[in-house]
């Protein structure tokens, strides 16, 4: 275990400097390179009536539009899985355990946040008849029909992740067996 640790910053405006780490009279490498955050998104879809679950946005960027629920991933605290639990549980009330998220997609396009580089990867879950409830950064909760939700009109890149998600969807109410 180290007992002297300490972190010296690059030099102002120096491209692509690392932070470096001293710990006990040895220098490393921290990171080289900028990183992008990562991000989850789900297309949660009720298994009975095959709806599925849009949430409005209450803050920026995007707010009041329309989106799917997801958030940031706690660096260094979680798997994506966890964090689409959480969010989910977050932003919806409705508790899923993370081994229920299929992947759908990773979506990386370097303009698809105007925040900053953000690479977010999207899953599909299926709940029973779930009871959701707008909280933390959602201002509004509804469950649409999938047929009548307008990709193009989703937040972000949201509606990519709908169309990819819907191959996981057979004659509006079963999902395909994926696993």
């Amino acid at each position: 275990m180290f007992t002297d640790v300490q972190i010296i910053p690059p030099t102002p405006g120096e491209k692509g400097a690392a932070f470096m780490v001293q710990a006990d009279g040895q220098i490393y490498h921290a990171y080289r390179y900028r990183m992008p955050a990562v991000s989850v998104t789900m297309v949660v879809r009720e298994k009975q009536h095959g709806m599925v679950l849009l949430a409005k946005r209450g803050n920026d960027p995007y707010k009041g539009w329309w989106s799917l629920p997801g958030g940031f991933v706690e660096a260094e605290e979680e798997t994506t899985e966890l964090a689409a639990a959480r969010e989910l549980l977050e932003e919806t009330g409705i508790r899923v355990s993370p081994d229920q998220f299929r992947l759908v997609d990773v979506r990386s396009k370097l303009d698809r946040d105007v925040r900053y580089h953000v690479i977010d990867v999207g899953y599909y879950v299926e709940v029973d008849g779930a009871e959701a409830v707008a909280g933390d950064d959602v201002c509004e909760i509804r469950w649409a029909n999938a047929s009548e939700v307008e990709p193009a009109a989703l937040a972000f890149d949201h509606g990519i992740l709908f169309k990819n998600a819907k191959c996981f969807f057979t004659n509006g109410t079963e999902p395909l067996d994926s696993k």
